[in-house]
């Protein structure tokens, strides 16, 4: 999976991070039931805190 992250975005980190996941799935480069990588693992590839994937994937989650 491959999300391209914006540091200078007005939109925030996890909103970015939420609309990757979805975008790789409507692109089929990451397939329904497939394992996202932990949230310590997310955070630590692309150099941010990981609370702010754990909103972004909690936000997900509750999406369905």
């Amino acid at each position: 999976m491959f999300l391209e992250i914006d540091f200078a975005s007005d939109q925030p980190i996890y909103e970015q991070i939420r609309r990757g996941i979805i975008k790789s799935l409507s692109q089929n480069d990451l397939e329904f039931g497939e394992t996202l990588p932990s949230v310590r693992q997310l955070a630590s590839d692309i150099g941010v805190n990981l609370h702010t994937v754990n909103k972004a994937y909690k936000m997900l989650e509750e999406d369905g």
